[in-house]
C-alpha cells in the first residue's frame, strides 16, 4: 500500500465497499487491494504481457471482477515476486495515466 500512496497524485478511496482498497489517478482504478485478502494486489498491465505472466510466474492470476484482458491479480505470498511489485504498481500508475487526456497527463508526469 505504501508503494501506491506514494506515487504523486495518487487518491484512496472505497467505492465499491469497505473491504476493497482502491487507488485511482485521474479518477481511473490503478490498483485495487482486497484488504480481506492478505498479500494480494490486482494491477492495471499490458494486455499483451499477461498471458505470459501467468504462465511463467506462481502467484500471478487473473482477478475475480475485472478483464483479463488488462489486469492481473498478484499474491504478494510467493517467493520471487517481491522484486517485481514496486516496477508493477509504477508500470500500472502509467499505463492508466497515459490512457487520460494529454493535458492530464502532463499534470501528472510533470
Amino acid at each position: 500500500m505504501d508503494l501506491c500512496e506514494g506515487l504523486p497524485y495518487a487518491e484512496e478511496c472505497f467505492p465499491f465497499n469497505e473491504e476493497t482498497l482502491v487507488y485511482k489517478i485521474g479518477g481511473k482504478m490503478f490498483a485495487l487491494i482486497p484488504l480481506e485478502e492478505k498479500g494480494i494486489i490486482i494491477l492495471k498491465h499490458y494486455s499483451r504481457g499477461i498471458e505470459e505472466l501467468k504462465e511463467s510466474l506462481n502467484g500471478i492470476s487473473e482477478p475475480a471482477y475485472l478483464s483479463k484482458n488488462h489486469w492481473i491479480q498478484v499474491d504478494t505470498k510467493h517467493n520471487g515476486l517481491h522484486r517485481h511489485i514496486k516496477a508493477w504498481i509504477e508500470m500500472s500508475y502509467k499505463l492508466v495515466v497515459s490512457g487520460l487526456p494529454k493535458k492530464e497527463q502532463r499534470k501528472y508526469l510533470d
